[in-house]
């Protein structure tokens, strides 16, 4: 089990942050959307509220948590450039208890009158700095010579008029 650093935890506070959920179905296609719920409960879990029983995101998160698939979990702030993946497994849906009061709460402000299926639990197993300067020197020490490598590439293109 990974722990969230407390600058991701942030992250997900900021409302210019993007998050992204990618379930898999029972045959590996992946399915993503965006899940503007999705939110820390603490450094070890992850929550959202599902809005449709019946949909697909919703099916895969069962599924997940019948075969024991992972999950992924983007964000990206445009304002800070800030991007990380977050990998887990979905442990439990809540319908009633604290975590749902507050969830649904917090929805029918927006959404007067609404009934989502369930809020989602899910335990952080990885978590991934998506930072392209980060991923760059976590390549170059992967691979000696990388950078030498991107721009030789890069005067490639410009001679071919890319």
């Amino acid at each position: 089990m990974a722990t969230l650093p407390k600058e991701i935890a942030e992250a997900f506070e900021h409302s210019e942050t993007m998050k992204v959920l990618t379930t898999v179905d029972e045959d590996g296609i992946p399915h993503t959307v965006f899940k503007g719920s999705l939110n820390v409960i603490d450094d070890e879990t992850i929550a959202y509220i599902e809005l449709l029983e019946t949909c697909r995101t919703q099916r895969n998160m069962v599924s997940s948590i019948w075969f024991k698939r992972t999950i992924a979990v983007s964000i990206f702030n445009p304002v800070t450039k800030a991007a990380y993946q977050i990998k887990g497994e979905p442990y439990k849906h809540v319908t009633s208890g604290p975590v749902w009061d507050k969830y649904l709460a917090g929805l029918r402000k927006e959404m007067p009158g609404i009934s989502p299926a369930c809020v989602w639990l899910i335990t952080i197993k990885e978590v991934r700095n998506e930072d392209y300067q980060f991923r760059l020197k976590e390549e170059e020490k992967r691979r000696p010579g990388t950078e030498y490598y991107l721009k030789y590439m890069e005067t490639r293109r410009g001679e071919r008029g890319a």
